[in-house]
């Protein structure tokens, strides 16, 4: 649930923000992290239980780092 609720963020935050900002930090797929809300939300009898633990371990470290810095330089 959690995916979803970062994937709904950021899609909320696309909204308010220039796209050059997510274009600066390449190494997040922003596009894949927004769409993996559709699929968990919509279709959900086809997830791969190990490619959400995938992106967990291996994706979600650079969003957090890439919107911490984000962050830093907004406030």
């Amino acid at each position: 649930m959690m995916l979803v609720a970062i994937g709904e963020n950021l899609q909320r935050l696309d909204k308010f923000i220039d796209q050059n900002l997510f274009d600066q930090y390449s190494n997040v797929d922003w596009d894949g992290m927004k769409g993996v809300r559709n699929l968990l939300a919509h279709n959900y009898f086809s997830i791969d239980a190990q490619e959400v633990y995938r992106i967990c371990a291996d994706d979600i470290p650079s969003l957090k780092q890439a919107l911490q810095i984000i962050r830093s330089n907004i406030f």
